[in-house]
């Protein structure tokens, strides 16, 4: 027994703008990907203990609303692939790939930042139920990237 009824019309508009928030994603993570290292060209340490850590608390916090919700599964897919990139380049003690593959994770986690924002304005009109809200993964994601940022400690 469902406690909350959602209209068809209703629904299909959450899906829609799911739908819009996905493609946000993948266009944030591709267009990163091809013109720079950051679009603020901020610079991280390359520590991944640290970046395979917050990777797995993110997934973590973003598996706690993956059911019947597409752009959380979505953020994990990336997320994962990320990660097990990682784990082969770190027992391949290749230096070079795992710089390359430390900078292309903060910019995916960038992107899944840029998203969680966008979404949680694209449906703060939306009934609570409804809204997307990702208040723990964006302060994990903030705390992260304060401390690892080497410039200015720039908060994105």
């Amino acid at each position: 027994m469902k406690l909350f009824k959602i209209s068809k019309g209703k629904k299909e508009e959450i899906k829609s703008v799911e739908h819009e928030l996905i493609n946000f994603l993948d266009t944030s993570i591709r267009s990163k990907d091809t013109y720079s290292f950051s679009k603020k060209n901020t610079s991280y340490k390359e520590d991944y203990k640290n970046l395979l850590s917050t990777i797995t608390a993110l997934v973590l916090l973003l598996t706690r609303n993956r059911q019947g919700n597409s752009l959380n599964m979505h953020m994990i897919m990336y997320l994962v692939e990320e990660v097990e990139q990682l784990h082969l380049t770190i027992s391949d003690n290749d230096y070079l790939k795992l710089q390359f593959l430390i900078k292309k994770a903060n910019l995916i986690l960038e992107s899944c930042l840029d998203t969680m924002e966008f979404a949680e304005i694209e449906t703060r009109n939306y009934e609570v139920i409804q809204r997307f809200i990702f208040k723990d993964e964006k302060e994990l994601l903030n705390e992260y990237f304060k401390i690892n940022n080497t410039e200015n400690n720039e908060v994105k």
